[in-house]
C-alpha cells in the first residue's frame, strides 16, 4: 500500500475519531474521503446524507483496517470501537444518557438589547446593513419589530380570536387572545443601494395609528398601510 498523505492521515484521524463518538460516524463529503474509501480505510454510509449539491455529505466511519493503520501511523494503543458508558442504541444512532446535570438557563437573543428600540422618538429611524450572511434583514428583523410593538403595547379589556393556521393538511384552531392598545409603533422597510448607507433595511419609529388597540382586524406587526408610516403602494 502506498504512503498516506498527510491529508489523508488528517482524514483517517477524523473518521477514527468519529468511530469513538457517540453517533459513531461523522458528516463529510465523499470526495474528500474517496482515496480513503477506495482503500478500504474508510466506510461511507449512503443512508446517511446531509445538505445537497456540492455540499451533500454521507456518514463516514473508519474501517477496521483503517483504525489499525491510524494505529500503526499514531504509535499508540489499538483504537476500539464501542458504545460510550451509558450509551443507549435508538434506531442507527447512539446516545449518551447523562444524569444529574441542572438545566442551562434559555439563552433569548433580546431585540430590546440588540437594536435600540427604546432610543427612538417618532420619526427617527436606525440603519441595518446586508451582509453576505444577512442579505436581506429586513425580513429576519420582521419578527424582532414585533416583538418591539409588543414590548411597548398595554393589555386592554377583551379578547379577539386568532386565525385558524392549516398546516400539512392539519387544521389547528385560532385561539383566543387578549386585546393590547399600542403605545409606540415600529415598522421596518428594505432600502437599496440610493440609501445614504447602504442596501439593508431601516427601522423607523412613526406615530401611532388612528385606533391603537391590536385586535384581529388590527395587528401588532407590520402590516405596512400607509397609517402605519410609509406602507408602499
Amino acid at each position: 500500500m502506498e504512503p498516506l498523505t498527510d491529508d489523508e492521515k488528517t482524514r483517517l484521524a477524523q473518521a477514527v475519531e468519529a468511530n469513538n463518538s457517540a453517533q459513531q460516524f461523522m458528516y463529510g463529503r465523499r470526495s474528500d474521503f474517496q482515496s480513503l474509501i477506495d482503500r478500504e480505510l474508510v466506510a461511507i454510509r449512503e443512508d446517511l446524507k446531509d445538505g445537497k449539491g456540492a455540499n451533500l455529505t454521507f456518514g463516514i466511519r473508519a474501517t477496521e483496517a483503517g483504525k489499525r493503520v491510524f494505529m500503526e501511523l499514531s504509535g499508540g494503543p489499538a483504537v476500539t470501537v464501542q458504545a460510550p458508558a451509558g450509551a443507549v442504541e435508538q434506531g442507527k444512532r447512539s446516545f449518551v444518557i447523562d444524569r444529574g446535570m441542572p438545566v442551562p438557563r434559555i439563552k433569548r437573543r433580546d431585540s430590546e438589547t440588540s437594536y435600540p428600540f427604546d432610543k427612538l422618538e417618532v420619526g427617527d429611524n436606525f440603519h441595518v446593513p446586508a451582509t453576505e450572511e444577512v442579505p436581506t434583514p429586513a425580513k429576519s428583523l420582521a419578527s424582532s419589530v414585533t416583538q418591539a410593538n409588543r414590548r411597548f403595547a398595554k393589555e386592554i379589556p377583551g379578547t379577539h380570536r386568532s386565525k385558524d393556521i392549516t398546516r400539512k393538511g392539519k387544521l389547528y384552531p385560532g385561539k383566543d387572545i387578549p386585546n393590547y392598545e399600542l403605545t409606540r409603533k415600529f415598522i421596518v422597510r428594505e432600502v437599496g443601494e440610493d440609501d445614504p448607507r447602504g442596501p439593508g433595511a431601516r427601522v423607523y419609529r412613526v406615530e401611532l395609528p388612528k385606533n391603537a388597540s391590536v385586535t384581529a382586524s388590527s395587528p401588532m406587526d407590520d402590516d405596512g398601510d400607509d397609517d402605519n408610516g410609509g406602507g408602499e403602494e
